[in-house]
């Protein structure tokens, strides 16, 4: 009897000193997955490159759009952007790196401010 009860004192033991690394673990799933999301959101974004250069009829212009649709369009790109632009100033990216990609792969308005977000006002360095 009381090697089993030995052994049951082990393993609960053993289950206490491994609850921070479960928690760890947990924590750690969890910001993959937000940075999954990130990434997707990124994705879904169409550059604004290839909508200019996507041949003859480029040169045309787009029918009118409805303006409520076109702002809610507009902000959710905005709000994409910014996403993207924090995920890369807390991965280690240099403001120039997402100013590049805010400019090839996002037609907003407001880079400037996203990235005075992320990285802080060309200012606060000085």
């Amino acid at each position: 009897m009381g090697v089993v009860l030995d052994a049951s004192g082990e393993m609960v033991r053993r289950l206490v000193q491994s609850a921070p690394l479960v928690g760890g673990l947990r924590e750690r799933a969890q910001a993959l997955g937000a940075e999954l999301d990130l990434m997707v959101a990124a994705m879904a974004v169409t550059p604004a490159k290839s909508e200019s250069a996507s041949g003859p009829e480029s040169a045309q212009e787009p029918a009118p759009a409805d303006d409520g649709a076109t702002d809610a369009n507009s902000r959710a790109g905005t709000e994409r952007a910014r996403l993207v632009v924090l995920n890369m100033a807390l991965g280690g990216s240099s403001r120039e790196e997402a100013e590049r990609l805010l400019r090839e792969d996002f037609d907003i308005d407001g880079r400037d401010e996203i990235l005075d977000e992320a990285f802080g006002t060309q200012d606060d360095g000085a």
